[in-house]
């Protein structure tokens, strides 16, 4: 998030375009760390604020149960395989496009939590979670799209089916 706030902050102070800061321009070519670095860009601080408060309110969740590395290995795949997913459908409608940022990112840590949290509590009583607050967090992820340019409906969901699989997965050992 911090990294994000800084890349955000410095492209705002030099006037240059998101493609400097690591946004993906649809067609590729030949720049494929593009994928990497897209879910990291971004074009204003409204869109960044909704997927940091995603991200710290969930991924600290994953982080607790899976450990740090294999948290960050999986924020950085729900957002990778996002804007991959992302970029090959653009691509295929011959669309002419910027994709960035983490809402993908961001929906993957939130069903991953999901589906740990609901495999820890299943059958125990005492253990609630808000389940309208997760719905509506996602919900809120997922409409990103309509208000943040370079934010992308499939990027989210590729990113959040991402994170489901890999919090059943982590809930099943």
């Amino acid at each position: 998030i911090l990294g994000s706030a800084i890349l955000l902050l410095i492209q705002k102070a030099t006037g240059n375009p998101l493609s400097t800061f690591g946004g993906l321009i649809v067609p590729i070519g030949d720049q494929w760390w593009r994928y990497l670095t897209a879910p990291f860009a971004y074009v204003d601080v409204g869109y960044l604020f909704v997927v940091a408060v995603g991200l710290a309110i969930f991924s600290t969740g994953v982080e607790r149960r899976l450990g740090t590395a294999p948290t960050a290995l999986l924020l950085l795949a729900c957002g990778a395989l996002g804007v991959l997913a992302a970029g090959g459908i653009a691509a295929a409608k011959g669309d002419i496009t910027v994709i960035a940022g983490g809402n993908g990112m961001a929906l993957g840590a939130v069903a991953a939590w999901f589906a740990i949290r609901r495999s820890e509590s299943h059958g125990a009583i005492d253990e609630e979670y808000d389940v309208i607050g997760v719905a509506v967090a996602a919900a809120v992820l997922i409409a990103l799209p309509l208000f943040a340019p370079t934010a992308d409906f499939f990027a989210c969901l590729v990113g959040g089916a991402v994170g489901a699989l890999a919090g059943l997965a982590a809930s099943v050992t």
